[in-house]
């Protein structure tokens, strides 16, 4: 449960670079299955819309990689 950093790349990187973020993580904690990716920490009002919007966008389409 969590993983994905919400105190540096959000905050400070492009939306492209959480996108990366979120892959590598889904890539790297997936196997074996039951990771649920999550924010290891509440989101934080310096994170840019942009940001925000992208660590959204890349989460769901991760879910339905996996899920279906």
């Amino acid at each position: 449960w969590g993983g994905f950093g919400v105190q540096h790349i959000p905050v400070q990187g492009t939306p492209e670079q959480v996108r990366t973020e979120i892959r590598k993580l889904r890539t790297q904690m997936s196997k074996g299955g039951g990771y649920v990716m999550a924010p290891a920490k509440p989101l934080s009002t310096a994170i840019p819309v942009e940001n925000l919007a992208a660590a959204y966008e890349t989460f769901v389409e991760e879910n339905h990689k996996y899920l279906g």
